[in-house]
């Protein structure tokens, strides 16, 4: 016998037992349908009930497959959800204004044990708005439109939605304690009509009366006023309130910052403000490092006062060093990897000051000075500074003026590459990019982020927009106009997939600069580049466009077919065997040489167009911090706005994975390059004798034998070489994977 204080217990044992079998019996859901829905999507209708349909977290959902037997959502039938989820639906329809909407719910077998649910839904005829009345409001809201519209179906949410715009409205327009009463009438003569009246109370016209700082520390209270975008008489204003908190907070030195108005004081004409604010840390020190096959080791620290001097002003001091440890990093890495043996790195110091002619101005101005590498385009020098003014048109979008003036001049890695006619040009204009020059843009950008997320938007836009403009009498040397545009958006889907999507693209034209730089077009600095792993991912870094190929002469171009006795240097079949004279005259034919043999470099160009389509979905991997990317880029650079040619764009489709760390998301993506064969421009090294043992200096098969090296000097050679396979010509997984480009990063691609 069991005692009586555990028989509660036993009981919802038995019956979990009990329903246990039951529940195992349940038919799988496997089809879920809205029979006579038109008024409304299947999402809406779905997130108004509770019974739900096996499905799949992935994109390939659609097909019914789920990959690799993940994912999969199983749903067992519920029958006593069904009868309420068709109540539901009512509700929601009447709710939108569908009054006599009826709805059934049916259940048909799909298979063993295997049921669709239908809803049977007839919407009738829905209670439109006949008229929407305002009594009562001022002059000024008179005639602006609402939420709820004459001639849309009486929807309650849109109803309710009126009254809280008429009352922002208000209280944006100085009547601090409006209120808005709210009715409708439906006429026994015509059911299917709804009167709507709005009656407004505006109450007493109010100003802002005293306001208080609390909290304030460090920082001064006069700084905090001066953050506010309303004083002391100005005329009530609701939104003012939260434009001045978010203002607070971008100082970065206040780690709670809350405006509110004490709307219970007297007299009712004058509304007291409370400022109350909670300082954080007023300085902050990050030192960091990293590695990577570009700059090797590298490490970076910053010092940064959130409050310099008072009054919120910002003062960051930055150092950065590259190219470190470069000799074991070279033998890991490979000889032909690294750019460059000198360190890269970088000095700067910026000052911002916040409140500059009023709190949504801020007022920049900075010093660097420069060493830099860009792998297989140039290495770069420069020392300058700039100025600007940037303005917050609201929470996320924001307007800048700057003028950024620098000295800079490049390496000659790779000489020719940056110039006009197939990226090559005469000795002199390479001498201009070697020397040291003015480059100073004035610069326009807007930036406009509604976004839900930094890290992973879901749902929403970004817009980038930049001109800029460099002429003698910005004092820049170099003389050209350039614009570019970005814009990325985002939209989710059920189950956490996300459809992510951007479209990017850019042009620039060169002006007559100072004497001696107009051969030149447009500086390398402010051309455009594409591909790697925030563009298309299937090239390597800056691999798509205008590219030339490098290759050094000797051994390549003017051994001969001749066995090496000391078995160094290229084999018999790889050799061009073209002659010291050819070489030098560019009429050597380096056509029968392997890809693999050349140095592919980008020039890049004065037009890009690129556009990014990825659809990002959860895995059941790691508690959902593991996700999916399948994703398709397409591309072009051109070398002027003359040369483009919308059939040259070249896509690739791809894959990727994402783990959402705490630094944001890691990721890995791998796309595929579907170029074919290329006719591309060589650039070689000239030849010149030399004695053995110098510097250099290689024994080259004969007969006769040679004693060469190549020279500093570059010549481009007459003709063309046939670079890359066809398509078609991928036969093995070997050819494949050969075409796959991966990429290793941290955060989105965009």
């Amino acid at each position: 016998m069991i005692p009586r204080r555990l028989l509660p217990l036993a009981t919802g044992v038995l019956l979990a037992l009990s329903a246990t079998p039951a529940a195992a019996q349940r038919p799988e859901v496997v089809k879920l349908r809205f029979e006579g829905a038109e008024s409304f999507g299947r999402a809406e209708l779905e997130s108004a009930i509770m019974t739900r349909a096996t499905r799949c977290s992935n994109p390939v959902y659609s097909f019914n497959i789920c990959l690799l037997g993940w994912g999969r959502d199983e749903v067992y039938l519920d029958l006593r959800e069904l009868e309420p989820d068709a109540l539901r639906l009512r509700v929601f329809y009447y709710e939108r204004g569908f009054r006599d909407a009826t709805v059934g719910v049916d259940t048909l077998a799909r298979g063993e044990n295997a049921v669709e649910v239908v809803f049977r839904i007839d919407e009738g005829r829905p209670v439109r708005v006949a008229e929407v009345e305002v009594a009562g409001a001022p002059e000024s809201l008179a005639g602006r439109p609402l939420p709820l519209r004459p001639g849309e179906p009486f929807d309650v949410l849109a109803y309710e939605s009126s009254r809280d715009t008429l009352l922002a409205r208000l209280r944006n327009t100085g009547f601090a304690r409006a209120q808005v009463l709210l009715g409708y009438m439906i006429s026994a003569d015509d059911p299917y009509a709804a009167s709507v009246q709005y009656e407004v109370v505006p109450g007493t016209p109010a100003r802002f009366g005293e306001v208080a700082v609390v909290g304030t520390e460090e920082a001064s209270p006069e700084l905090v006023h001066r953050m506010l975008t309303f004083r002391e008489g100005d005329r009530y204003d609701r939104s003012a309130l939260l434009e001045s908190q978010r203002n607070l907070y971008s100082l970065q030195i206040f780690r709670h910052a809350e405006v509110q108005a004490d709307l219970a004081a007297e007299p009712d004409s004058l509304v007291p403000v409370v400022v109350e604010v909670a300082e954080g840390p007023m300085h902050r020190v990050r030192l960091g490092g990293g590695f990577n096959d570009v700059e090797c080791v590298n490490v970076e620290g910053r010092w940064a006062s959130r409050n310099f001097r008072g009054e919120g002003r910002r003062l960051e001091v930055r150092g950065r060093l590259g190219n470190l440890l470069m000799d074991p990093c070279r033998d890991w890495l490979g000889a032909g990897t690294v750019a460059h043996d000198s360190l890269t790195g970088l000095v700067s110091l910026d000052f911002t000051q916040p409140w500059f002619f009023g709190p949504r101005n801020r007022f920049g101005v900075g010093l660097f000075a420069e060493r830099r590498s860009v792998p297989g385009v140039f290495f770069r020098r420069a020392v300058g500074g700039y100025v600007s003014v940037g303005r917050s048109l609201d929470e996320q979008s924001a307007i800048t003026l700057a003028f950024r003036p620098e000295q800079t001049q490049l390496d000659a890695e790779g000489e020719l590459f940056f110039c006009v006619n197939f990226v090559a040009c005469a000795i002199e204009d390479v001498t201009v990019l070697q020397e040291p020059h003015w480059l100073a843009p004035l610069t326009l950008s807007l930036s406009m982020d509604r976004t839900d997320a930094v890290f992973a938007p879901s749902r929403g836009f970004v817009l980038r927009a930049d001109v800029e403009h460099a002429g003698p009498y910005t004092l820049s040397d170099f003389a050209y106009t350039r614009l570019f545009a970005e814009g990325s958006a985002y939209k989710g889907r059920a189950q956490g997939v996300v459809l992510a999507t951007r479209l990017r693209g850019g042009i620039a034209w060169p002006h007559h600069g100072s004497a001696g730089t107009e051969t030149v077009r447009i500086n390398p600095q402010k051309r455009f580049f594409a591909g790697g792993a925030n563009s298309v991912r299937g090239l390597d870094q800056y691999r798509l466009g205008p590219t030339v190929l490098g290759i050094d002469a000797v051994p390549w171009l003017v051994a001969t077919p001749a066995a090496d006795p000391a078995g160094s240097g290229p084999a018999p079949d790889e050799a061009a065997g073209c002659t010291v004279a050819s070489v030098n005259d560019g009429s050597c034919d380096a056509s029968p040489l392997r890809d693999g043999l050349f140095d592919l470099r980008p020039a890049g160009g004065e037009v890009l167009l690129e556009g990014n389509v990825e659809l990002r979905f959860p895995l059941p991997l790691w508690g959902g911090k593991l996700r999916g990317a399948a994703f398709v880029d397409a591309g072009q650079v051109w070398t002027n706005p003359e040369a483009v040619a919308l059939g040259e764009i070249v896509t690739t489709p791809g894959l990727g994975l994402r783990y959402y760390s705490p630094v944001g998301p890691i990721r890995i993506d791998a796309g595929f390059d579907t170029q074919g064969p290329r006719s591309l421009p060589v650039l070689a090294t000239e030849v010149e004798p030399c004695i053995r043992g110098e510097s250099g200096c290689v024994e080259v098969g004969g007969p006769p034998r040679q004693q060469l090296r190549n020279t500093d000097d570059v010549v481009t050679l007459a003709r063309a070489v046939e670079y890359g396979t066809p398509l078609s010509a991928v036969d093995s997984w070997g050819d494949f994977f050969r075409r796959v480009t991966f990429h290793f990063s941290i955060g989105q691609a965009f």
